[in-house]
């Protein structure tokens, strides 16, 4: 499997929690989230008007409630239905068995699966371990950083037409 490619602008980003995003804990209260992570999406969100989500997979006692049937593709399936998601292509980056649905999902809507972590899966790309992905996440800022330098460098300089169909 290989690493993959970087987001544009018309991206949703889906990530797991811990295992993803962090290292896995045996109890939320003693996940450690690294200080670059919440500093690197917030400049995805801003980069993608806000496209981007945590999805967890932790068990009803531990941190949520979900119904019984739920699945984080359908949770992926519903934030494509909301603003700012719809139209986009979702990418959802995981690390275990929960994910796969996901995977699956996005998979079968033309988006972008990535396993995090070692293990089989439906995921045609993979990155190593949380590091691995807080590395691709400061690549995925810069390149999403200067692609909008790029837009508004083409605005000042191009006839309208050449802008119809872009986003901000």
């Amino acid at each position: 499997m290989q690493e993959p490619p970087l987001p544009d602008c018309g991206c949703a980003l889906f990530f797991g929690f811990d295992g993803t995003l962090t290292d896995i804990a045996a109890q939320p209260g003693a996940v450690r989230v690294p200080a670059v992570v919440p500093q690197r999406l917030s400049l995805l969100v801003r980069a993608l008007g806000g496209a981007v989500a945590v999805i967890s997979g932790r068990a009803v006692a531990e941190v949520e409630l979900k119904p019984r049937r739920a699945s984080k593709g359908q949770a992926v399936r519903a934030f494509l239905d909301e603003r700012p998601f719809r139209s986009r292509r979702p990418w959802v980056f995981g690390d275990d068995v929960t994910d796969e649905v996901a995977f699956e999902t996005v998979l079968g809507l033309g988006g972008v699966a990535v396993k995090v972590g070692a293990g089989e899966s439906l995921a045609p790309y993979r990155l190593a371990d949380p590091a691995a992905l807080h590395d691709w996440l400061q690549r995925a800022v810069q390149s999403l950083g200067a692609a909008r330098a790029t837009k508004v460098a083409q605005r000042r300089t191009c006839p309208a037409p050449c802008n119809r169909g872009t986003r901000t």
